[in-house]
């Protein structure tokens, strides 16, 4: 029997505006708006270059709250830090205990730490259409909760390209990052340049911590020093996997013996993945595919096109067909 391409969700294609927005078309009036943000409300950010001298913090306590560009066109509007080797502005945005955020067709660029973080008190966030460029840390961070057993929950990132201009300031880096997580849905994306010069940067994609039942699809990879990675550290979660239950399918990867690439597709400690489908061009790393750890157990990988091996570690078992 074939295994299905990808699990279907129930998601919006795109925002909806009611009739509860703000305007913003310079720094202060952002910041107002931020600063005032209300539930059910609408940011609407007018095109230009908004150069941030302090954080966005968001309101706490606050739901369904959309942050997007008045024209839809993310090129147009440019949320700037200072740099990613600049400690004057850590972040973009902050948000913490939030029912239901979107961000969309937005650019975030030039930050210290993260162009956008979530705490474990943020469910249902969406990051759409954007465009996230040079940050030192994790693009798009996702917390657990303080006693890390809670995370941000049914998370979606989409049609955005997340990329360095050359490459990461250092090895602490992901594309997306989710710890404690559950129903993550990662799909039509393309993310680019998340190496290190000197050391391994971290996947582009690492959804681990104790997340569950993430789905990673028909996404592009290009010149990654690692590129998915659900699960990493066997014995980082609290009181279960490092992740389970995942789908990778349908993902482009593609990377050159010049980044000093490792692997691009790791099941680590993620008992019940599967990995479909996928095209991967390794970059002369021995490895496409790494299954890892006595508990990865159940993981199904099949049907995929590869130039390099697919391997077990650590005593992890999986079935590979075809």
């Amino acid at each position: 029997t074939t295994p299905a391409l990808s699990e279907t969700r129930t998601t919006s294609q795109s925002c909806t505006v009611s009739g509860n927005t703000v305007t913003a078309s310079n720094v202060s009036q952002l910041q107002n708006a931020i600063s005032n943000l209300q539930s059910n409300q609408t940011i609407l950010i007018a095109d230009g270059t908004y150069n941030l001298a302090s954080t966005l913090y968001l309101p706490q306590n606050i739901s369904n709250i959309i942050i997007k560009s008045a024209s839809g066109n993310r090129d147009s509007v440019i949320i700037k830090g200072p740099g990613m080797t600049n400690s004057s502005v850590n972040f973009g945005f902050w948000l913490d205990n939030i029912n239901g955020a979107t961000f969309q067709d937005i650019t975030i660029r030039d930050f210290y730490q993260h162009g956008i973080i979530a705490n474990g008190g943020v469910n249902n966030v969406i990051y759409r259409n954007l465009h996230i460029v040079d940050i030192g840390d994790q693009f798009l961070k996702n917390n657990p909760t303080s006693d890390r057993l809670n995370g941000v929950d049914n998370g979606l990132l989409e049609n955005s390209l997340l990329e360095y201009t050359t490459s990461a300031p250092d090895n602490y880096t992901n594309g997306l990052d989710v710890h404690r997580g559950t129903n993550w849905i990662v799909r039509n994306n393309t993310f680019k340049n998340f190496k290190a010069s000197g050391s391994l940067a971290g996947p582009a994609v690492l959804i681990w911590n104790g997340s569950t039942d993430s789905i990673v699809e028909r996404n592009i990879f290009i010149n990654n020093q690692r590129d998915i990675s659900l699960g990493l550290d066997s014995t980082k979660a609290v009181g279960t996997t490092d992740h389970a239950r995942g789908m990778i399918a349908n993902n482009f990867i593609y990377k050159t013996s010049s980044i000093a690439p490792d692997v691009a597709v790791a099941v680590f400690d993620s008992p019940q993945t599967k990995v479909y489908y996928n095209t991967i061009l390794a970059g002369g790393y021995p490895n496409a595919i790494e299954y890892r750890f006595s508990r990865a157990t159940g993981i199904d990988i099949r049907n995929n096109l590869t130039d390099a091996a697919i391997t077990s570690r650590d005593s992890a078992s999986a079935s590979v067909v075809n």
